[in-house]
Parts: C-alpha cells; sequence; structure tokens
C-alpha cells in the first residue's frame, strides 16, 4: 500500500513548500516506527541584490540560514496507543553591509 506521501511541490492545498506533502498512516506503517528528516541551508552567495539597495549603491544584505528538523512516529501498544513527535529549528545570521 501507499501512503500518499509526496515529495515534489505538491497542490495549492499543501502551501507553498517542497517538504514532504501527506500522511503517515498505512496499513503496514502503522505497526512500525518512522521517521523522516530535513535540512534547508540559504547562503547569501546564491541570493541577488534587492533593487533597493542597487539603486542606493549599497551591497547586498548577507542573509544565512539552516533550517533542519525531524519527526518520528510509531505504536507504544500495538493497534492501541501511538506516539507521534515533530520538530523544527532556525539558526541564522543576518549582517546587513
Amino acid at each position: 500500500m501507499n501512503s500518499g506521501c509526496s515529495r515534489a511541490t505538491g497542490p495549492p492545498s499543501t502551501g507553498r513548500n517542497s517538504r514532504r506533502a501527506g500522511g503517515h498512516g498505512d496499513a503496514l506503517g502503522q505497526q512500525r516506527v518512522h521517521g523522516d528528516g530535513f535540512w534547508f541551508y540559504r547562503t547569501p552567495r546564491l541570493n541577488a541584490n534587492e533593487w533597493q539597495n542597487n539603486l542606493a549603491g549599497v551591497g547586498k544584505a548577507q542573509l544565512q540560514q539552516n533550517i533542519f528538523g525531524g519527526d518520528i512516529g510509531g505504536p507504544v501498544i500495538k493497534n492501541k496507543t501511538f506516539f507521534y513527535f515533530e520538530i523544527q529549528a532556525l539558526a541564522g545570521a543576518f549582517r546587513a553591509r
């Protein structure tokens, strides 16, 4: 069975993200521990300067982000009780030039 998860950008109802969209809980996945992790890195080397900064002769802002997290879920008591835990964290720095 397929749980209906998609890692590509999905329909508009899932929002503007490229993270997993869909639900857990197929007939096989409920009786074992399963999880997922992600890491998103944003570097200023790949960003363009803003129009207002170009007009004023100012360099681009230096924004660096690390967004990371994951989730885990599974059974506590078979077919009775389940657990699910999800966490996301942001570590970043911003320096204006």
